[in-house]
């Protein structure tokens, strides 16, 4: 660290006749910008600098550039090389981590300009740092804003060099268009690069020009009020409608602070062009009101869809109940006065008749109350899922083995239709038991548990299982997964899932061949008050 006591004899030291250029550097707070000797270490520091880096004037100043690099980079010597690479360009550009004074990283872009006196002497080099951790993300944007920056600073790199007013320049490098105008008459006083480049306008035109002159006819009034009516010292942003010497109006975003400027009260704007951005929002705002008109169209056919369908359902189901009770009487009629005459394959066909035939009744009426539900009101009351599941296992208790063994724990009560809910219980256990029923010693689990706003049930067994890779299939309408081997008219679980999906859950399953399955099924925790 050198001795800060010898930066008054620094070229670099701010006398009083450069008191306003200060100002103007500390009013740019999205900048690091900063002096460093030829030898790399740091003679002044910007308030965009103590914003960046964490670091105060008191604690930087003397001290060596390198407090700001990752350990790796100063074993490769980026410091001092980046000086070299400046000192061979006249101007060096890089991006890479930096090091906050807390120990935090940042990407920074970084812009090094070697400065000389009329003799050619090397005087140091003007650093500005920007943190654009965020905008490294939008690489196409970026690299852009980078052949722009490399582009203006090779076209001014000569009077760059000539320059005595090292602050004015570091004004006119910055990206952004900037401007210096009086308070009292608010003429331009000085103007940047990015402006001229921007607007349209010469130096010599933004210089004969008011702030009131870039201004549409319908954004004076507004301007000139807040002008009058803006305390001193103050800050704002907003949004401006700006006026292109071309005649084109864009939208602005504009920041601006009150400074002193040669010693009388001005004010330094900087404006940064959203024309396109807020031009892309309105346009996804439209898309997005598309998209919502298209949604409710097609909410609206597939609701007139399901209805159709639920009707077909329901009509197929009752006008396939007349023919399939004529063919179980006839089969009675042959069963009761026939049987004996028929020969061994006559009567086993008359008995697969009579099996297809009650098989076919089942899948009507599993057919009969899919269709229902989409018309059956759902009354929600405080369901003791515990009781509910009790009474279930009660029905199928004279059809179980002896040495199937079913373990309910206690469950939560839950806000629910009672009779859907027994639906629900009874088709998933009725499962259970189906496929767990070749077992020896089949186990059946019931249990459940709050997860959050929600309450999760669970109807296990160890039964068959199957691959999770047509679980999708599962609750599907006359999806099955066992064929023949277990009864069955693929409805049930279709069921089950409309009857959880219409109290506001969902359904899954979890299984894997010969070690059983787990079915769950989520409902809204929602007490009763």
């Amino acid at each position: 660290m050198k001795d800060q006591s010898n930066i008054k004899d620094s070229p670099y030291f701010i006398g009083e006749n450069e008191e306003s250029y200060r100002l103007l550097v500390d009013s740019v707070r999205d900048y690091a910008i900063f002096m460093i000797d030829t030898e790399g270490y740091i003679v002044t520091w910007n308030k965009g600098a103590e914003r960046i880096k964490g670091y105060t004037s008191d604690e930087v100043l003397g001290k060596h550039i390198s407090i700001f690099y990752t350990k790796d980079e100063i074993e490769k010597r980026a410091p001092e090389n980046n000086l070299k690479k400046t000192l061979k360009k006249g101007r060096f550009e890089t991006e890479g981590w930096r090091v906050r004074k807390d120990g935090s990283l940042f990407w920074a872009d970084v812009v090094f300009t070697a400065l000389f006196n009329q003799h050619g002497e090397l005087r140091g080099f003007a650093k500005v740092t920007r943190d654009i951790t965020e905008q490294k993300k939008i690489k196409n944007e970026i690299s852009h804003l980078n052949e722009t920056l490399e582009k203006r600073v090779a076209e001014r790199t000569e009077e760059l060099q000539r320059s005595e007013k090292k602050f004015h320049d570091l004004f006119q490098n910055n990206p952004m268009p900037m401007w210096v105008i009086d308070s009292a008459s608010l003429k331009i006083l000085d103007v940047n690069e990015a402006a001229i480049r921007h607007y349209g306008y010469s130096c010599k035109e933004f210089l004969s020009m008011t702030s009131l002159d870039i201004r549409p006819i319908d954004e004076k009034e507004r301007y000139l009020q807040l002008s009058r009516t803006s305390k001193p010292a103050s800050y704002y942003t907003g949004l401006w409608k700006h006026l292109k010497k071309d005649g084109t109006i864009i939208t602005v975003e504009v920041s601006a602070d009150d400074i002193s400027f040669g010693g009388k009260p001005a004010r330094i704007i900087l404006s940064n062009d959203v024309t396109e951005k807020i031009n892309a929002e309105e346009k996804l705002l439209l898309l997005n009101e598309e998209l919502e008109d298209r949604v409710r169209q097609r909410t609206h056919q597939l609701e007139m869809a399901n209805k159709e369908l639920e009707a077909f359902s329901y009509s197929v189901s009752h006008d396939l109940r007349a023919p399939l009770r004529a063919v179980n009487g006839y089969a009675k009629i042959l069963e009761e006065d026939y049987f004996k005459v028929f020969d061994d394959e006559g009567k086993r066909l008359l008995k697969t008749v009579q099996h297809n035939a009650k098989k076919m009744g089942v899948l009507i009426d599993d057919l009969l109350a899919f269709s229902r539900l989409g018309r059956k009101e759902v009354y929600k009351s405080l369901v003791k899922m515990t009781d509910l599941v009790e009474n279930v296992i009660s029905e199928f208790k004279k059809d179980l083995s002896t040495n199937t063994k079913i373990n309910l724990s206690e469950l939560h009560p839950v806000l629910a239709d009672y009779s859907l809910m027994t639906q629900v219980m009874t088709n998933l256990i009725s499962n259970a038991i189906k496929y767990s029923s070749k077992k020896e010693k089949p186990v059946i689990k019931i249990s459940s548990e709050k997860k959050g706003n929600e309450i999760v049930y669970s109807v296990s067994d160890n039964g068959t299982g199957f691959d999770m890779q047509y679980a999708h299939k599962l609750f599907g309408v006359f999806q099955r997964l066992h064929g023949e081997d277990f009864e069955g008219t693929g409805v049930g679980l279709a069921i089950v899932q409309r009857i959880i999906i219409r109290h506001g859950g969902k359904i899954w399953v979890e299984a894997e061949p010969e070690k059983g399955a787990t079915f769950y099924f989520s409902l809204p925790n929602i007490e009763l008050k």
